[in-house]
């Protein structure tokens, strides 16, 4: 699910950005503007999916840290090697 929206955030202001140059009652000026925003908009998406990537991972490689922090405490509170 969260991939979707993912693909969705990126994909949705290139579809807008694409249908704005095939209409005919906005000025050419006012099109880049607002591709403009569409691209600030696709950098920013992609800026949070990258942070949240990120985020995952160092919060998985923490997890399994503690894992086997928590694993050698039990062996030695059991007394084995």
């Amino acid at each position: 699910m969260n991939s979707l929206l993912n693909f969705i955030s990126i994909v949705a202001p290139i579809i807008f950005a694409a249908c704005l140059f095939k209409l005919k009652n906005i000025t050419m000026e006012m099109k880049i503007w607002l591709w403009a925003v569409c691209a600030l908009i696709i950098i920013f998406d992609a800026y949070i999916i990258i942070k949240d990537k990120k985020a995952k991972e160092k919060k998985s490689k923490r997890e399994v840290l503690y894992n086997r922090l928590y694993e050698r405490q039990e062996l030695f509170n059991r007394n084995l090697p």
